[in-house]
């Protein structure tokens, strides 16, 4: 299987460094945005509309704190450090206005919560802004860099990379851009690995072999005497065995359990459903938990890698590819003259009743089919 690994790079930071220049953001006291650059020559300030202060004092909160301090600029708008400006004020070796040794300060006053600057996005916390830190605000979870800007894509956070949508907004479940398919550790939100969507259901075949290696071991362990996890109300008695149950029947016990998961219900991967010694996430877990409410827990379960509509069954769960080259688990509602009519968990992060699909699709996408009668 060939995966692309983690490439993504700090580019902004090595541009940066490349020109030679240090940054650091900040406001004037009359609220304008602006930054603190350097170079050889020595600082100046860059307002946000691109201008820059010369021949000139201002007031300015270069670190966000609520405190002003107040500068002079020369006519190339670089400041004047440990000397005494033209109109006769001592400067101190920052370049802020000092009277008998004390920098002289003003009060900028910010809105407690999200200020945008004319730059960026920035978080006031009541004391400070928010820099080099995450912040989680109405369940999101953001991070500030160092001059206190919501960051925004792919990041290396602390050695670690992450992607951070155009809200600002953590991504922390596995998505899909571009081509690729980005796997997410749920616990922290950190990109673990970037993998072709042509490789994609390899991939997530073997992802899912060593769970069910690993639900193995857990199970063998739980009969040892740990206790079991809880049972899903709406699934069958574990003792019941319905392997000689009608396709009628079958299709009856499926449409009662619409009322428990109707339709648009949130169900995603986030959703979990233990059948035996399998766990299943989203759409699988659905599949599992329709198929034990219908033949219960211990019914036999056959499996069929080669594609016959002969064999098709309702409250079969037939694994397929969807359209962005994962995989996919059905429930077979009803079978059709044509086709088969499903119901499926996780379709669009929500359960879906009735959606259709003709044999031609159905085995251009199919990997195999499990049956329980």
């Amino acid at each position: 299987m060939k995966k692309r690994g983690l490439i993504i790079a700090g580019l902004s930071m090595a541009m940066t460094a490349a020109m030679g220049i240090t940054v650091l953001a900040g406001v004037r006291g009359d609220g304008m945005a602006g930054s603190w650059k350097s170079d050889a020559n020595g600082w100046w300030w860059q307002n946000s509309d691109g201008t820059w202060p010369a021949n000139a004092w201002v007031w300015l909160d270069g670190n966000g704190d609520g405190s002003a301090e107040c500068y002079y600029f020369n006519e190339n708008g670089y400041i004047l450090t440990n000397t005494t400006s033209p109109d006769g004020y001592v400067l101190d070796g920052d370049g802020a206005w000092t009277v008998n040794g004390e920098k002289q300060t003003q009060a900028v006053s910010y809105d407690v919560g999200w200020n945008h600057d004319g730059i960026g996005w920035k978080y006031y916390s009541g004391s400070r802004f928010v820099t080099s830190d995450w912040k989680r605000i109405k369940g999101e979870k953001y991070y500030f860099d160092e001059n206190g800007y919501m960051v925004t894509g792919f990041q290396e956070i602390d050695g670690l990379y992450y992607y951070f949508d155009s809200t600002g907004a953590l991504k922390d479940k596995t998505f899909y851009m571009d081509g690729i398919y980005y796997v997410v550790d749920p616990s922290d939100g950190s990109i673990t690995d970037e993998i072709d969507e042509y490789d994609w259901a390899d991939y997530r075949q073997d992802y899912e072999t060593s769970e069910r290696t690993s639900n193995k071991n857990t199970a063998d362990e739980e009969e040892r005497g740990t206790e079991s996890a809880p049972e899903d109300p709406a699934v069958s008695d574990a003792g019941e065995t319905e392997s000689d149950i009608t396709e009628s029947e079958a299709q009856e016990k499926i449409l009662a359990l619409k009322s428990s998961y109707p339709e648009g219900m949130k169900w995603d991967n986030s959703n979990r459903y233990a059948s035996g010694n399998r766990i299943g996430y989203g759409c699988a877990g659905f599949a599992y938990l329709v198929q034990d409410s219908v033949f219960g827990k211990n019914g036999s379960v056959t499996r069929y890698s080669d594609f016959d509509p002969d064999n098709i069954r309702i409250g079969d769960h037939i694994r397929i590819y969807n359209g962005s080259g994962g995989e996919h688990s059905v429930i077979v509602l009803d079978v059709l003259s044509d086709g088969v009519e499903l119901v499926e968990g996780n379709y669009n992060s929500s359960i879906h009743w009735g959606r259709t699909m003709s044999f031609d699709k159905l085995e251009e996408n199919f990997i195999y089919l499990e049956s329980r009668y």
